[in-house]
Formats: C-alpha cells, sequence, structure tokens
C-alpha cells in the first residue's frame, strides 16, 4: 500500500559478485543493502574510475554497477577498460544523466544496460539479471527505490 516495493531473495544470485562503482559513499551504500535485500552479499566498492579497474582485475565480478560521472577516470572514461579487463562481467551503467542521450555511448562502449538513478529498485536489480535495461528504465520511469 504506497510503500517501497518488496524485493525478495533469490537464492540462484548468492553466488554473484558485484562491483559497485560510485563516487557517492552514501549511493555505494544503499545499492550495497539494495543487492543484500535479495541475497547478494558479495559486493566490492570502488570511488572512482581507476579504482573501479583496480578492483574489477582483482576480484573478477559478474556484474559491475557503473556510475558514470566520477573522479579520476569517469565511467564512461574507463567502461571499454572494464570490459577488456573482465570480459563476462554484465556491465550496468547507473547515472542521473538523462538516458536518451547517453545509453547508446554507453552501449557502443561495452554496457549491457543504462539505468537511470531515479528508476525503482525492483528495476535496477532486473536489470542487472538480465543483463539489459529493465523495462520502464528510461525517461519517464517514474521516480522510487533509488
Amino acid at each position: 500500500a504506497g510503500g517501497r516495493p518488496v524485493v525478495m531473495s533469490d537464492p540462484s544470485l548468492a553466488a554473484l559478485r558485484v562491483l559497485v562503482a560510485d563516487d557517492d559513499p552514501d549511493q555505494r551504500l544503499l545499492l550495497r543493502r539494495l543487492f543484500a535485500r535479495v541475497g547478494i552479499d558479495d559486493v566490492v566498492e570502488a570511488a572512482d574510475g581507476a579504482a573501479a579497474l583496480a578492483q574489477a582485475r582483482a576480484t573478477n565480478p559478474a556484474l559491475i554497477v557503473l556510475d558514470l560521472g566520477m573522479p579520476v577516470l569517469s565511467g564512461i572514461e574507463v567502461l571499454p577498460a572494464l570490459r577488456d579487463a573482465v570480459p563476462g562481467a554484465r556491465i550496468v551503467v547507473l547515472s542521473s544523466f538523462p538516458r536518451r542521450r547517453l545509453a547508446d555511448a554507453v552501449r557502443e562502449r561495452g554496457a549491457m544496460g543504462y539505468v537511470e538513478k531515479d528508476v525503482p529498485s525492483d528495476r535496477l536489480v532486473g536489470a542487472g539479471r538480465a543483463g539489459r535495461p529493465a523495462p520502464g528504465t528510461g525517461p519517464g520511469a517514474s521516480p522510487g527505490g533509488c
């Protein structure tokens, strides 16, 4: 009744390692909590693009959630190097920039999806599972969860 969407734990996700790369510590914490709610506890973090690349090489994540507006190397700059470093990883860009401007550019650089930060959390998890944008994650998607 008007509350946040309920996200059920998925046992098949328990072994999934996720790299969250975002310069905002509150956003990283929010994403860590979101993944914990669906049973993903193996979450590593990076606060800039260079650290994201180092963490990806060191930890071999299955999913990378990448912010575009980071210091040192931006998400758009580090994206091809991440794709080369961890070719099997699903990379989902999570950004506050409007999707219509950047979705094609991030896909050309190796991302499998683009999700705006104001989408509901269940849609972000869905995009990560599928490795592509979840329905309703573009302009006009209702705000929520994240």
